[in-house]
């Protein structure tokens, strides 16, 4: 028991001692010739950059060494804040240490060493959660503070919507990806709005309209050849109806007229299909009964001529009827 306060006692004074003694650029020792090597401690003691601003020259090395629990190193474009630098600048050269997870102060730390080439301003933040947005952990190497003071760029990251760690899809909600480099190979559209169709992507669209147009061809020419076989048919259909057929067919459309077989006053033509005596439903495949015995039945007209009915003449009137 008593081994482990001494030993929890040493690390809180280790922690304690560490963020006492933030380290000072030019405290530090260089890695030889007229060049300098900046130390700054990443997440020491709480979520921030120690120091965040570094005037270096062309030559010079800043070395970030990082602390419990979790810390990482992105290059971004003061502008747009907790974004990646590639997400923005398709062009750019990206910079990322990756996370640096850890549950205890190590003795040495991580460290991710970049060199600076020039005097162009570099802007770095944390991407780990909410290091950014909620504790605008950011910092600057060359800071130009005529356009992008320290303070104005903490501001813009505690107003940010969203932080992404390079490799992370940029979200459907924030919107369109930022183009201030206007290259077409952002994703945005030019600033003419055109849209430039290679060779092939023509030749594709030329090739596709011909095959479309001939098969519309294809479709009316069947369609008309199958109408025209089928009215050949019906015609030839039509023309082999022998004249005995076409006279029943005649005689039972109405409207057509024929005279009697017989000129015999007391025959007549009459449809087949006459109403039954007395209003009686006929029975089916029973010829209708007739009051005269001596009278012609009533025959089905189906493959048969006219059908002739008996009319008697006065002598011949049934006894029964006067």
């Amino acid at each position: 028991m008593l081994r482990r306060l001494l030993s929890g006692a040493a690390v809180a004074a280790f922690a304690w001692r560490e963020a006492v003694a933030s380290p000072s650029p030019q405290a530090n020792s260089g890695s030889g010739g007229n060049s300098t090597n900046y130390i700054v401690a990443v997440g020491k003691a709480d979520h921030k950059f120690t120091p965040d601003i570094v005037i270096a020259n062309p030559g010079d090395t800043v070395s970030f060494q990082f602390y419990p629990l979790n810390h990482s190193v992105v290059r971004m474009d003061p502008e747009y804040p907790c974004k990646p630098w590639e997400k923005i600048h398709k062009d750019g050269v990206a910079l990322w240490s990756g996370f640096k997870a850890m549950d205890a102060f190590l003795d040495p730390p991580p460290t991710y060493t970049i060199k600076i080439n020039d005097t162009k301003p570099l802007w770095f933040y944390c991407s780990a959660p909410g290091s950014c947005i909620n504790y605008q952990m950011v910092m600057g190497i060359n800071p130009d503070n005529s356009t992008f003071p320290l303070v104005t760029v903490k501001n813009a990251a505690g107003k940010a919507t969203f932080a992404l760690s390079p490799g992370e899809p940029w979200p459907a909600e924030g919107g369109a990806v930022p183009n201030p480099d206007g290259n077409s190979n952002t994703g945005s559209s030019s600033n003419n709005g055109s849209v430039k169709l290679s060779p092939g992507a023509i030749a594709g669209i030329v090739i596709g309209g011909v095959i479309a147009l001939a098969l519309i061809g294809l479709l009316f020419f069947f369609v008309g050849r199958k109408k025209g076989s089928g009215e050949t048919k019906t015609g030839a259909q039509i023309a082999s109806v022998n004249p005995h057929e076409a006279a029943l067919m005649n005689s039972q459309t109405p409207g057509l007229e024929h005279p009697p077989v017989y000129q015999d006053p007391r025959y007549s033509t009459v449809p087949s299909a006459a109403p039954a005596w007395d209003n009686k439903a006929p029975i089916a495949g029973v010829p209708p009964m007739s009051e005269n015995p001596h009278r012609v039945s009533e025959l089905g007209a189906v493959n048969y001529g006219p059908v002739e009915i008996y009319t008697p003449g006065p002598d011949e009137t049934p006894a029964h009827r006067n």
